[in-house]
């Protein structure tokens, strides 16, 4: 793996009941961008949720800024941004209190 990698995952594999990701190859290097296109299923949000730290792959590597996931995700997590579509905010708080508690957390 390139130290200037962006993302590295190599022979990644994820499996759930009805589903599963399997020996899943990905780079991104510096300068480029990467779409995932599928149908609902295909299993972009797995993937994207396993290049987060969220879950942790039942094989493979993945590491993200160099760093490995999901043992350093708070490492690779200083130069990333995630929002999910199914992301929780406090039905009572403002935007601004939860960016402040985020940047609280991350200091």
């Amino acid at each position: 793996m390139s130290q200037t990698q962006h993302l590295h995952m190599r022979g990644v594999r994820k499996s759930f009941r009805f589903f599963g990701l399997h020996d899943l190859d990905l780079e991104l290097e510096p300068g480029q961008v990467m779409g995932l296109v599928g149908p609902n299923g295909a299993g972009k949000s797995t993937t994207l949720r396993l290049v987060m730290g969220m879950l942790a792959p039942d094989a493979g590597q993945i590491h993200l800024f160099g760093h490995p996931m999901p043992e350093a995700q708070a490492e690779a997590k200083q130069h990333a941004g995630f929002v999910s579509a199914d992301m929780r905010l406090l039905p009572n708080a403002t935007l601004g209190w939860h960016l402040r508690l985020l940047s609280s957390i991350t200091r």
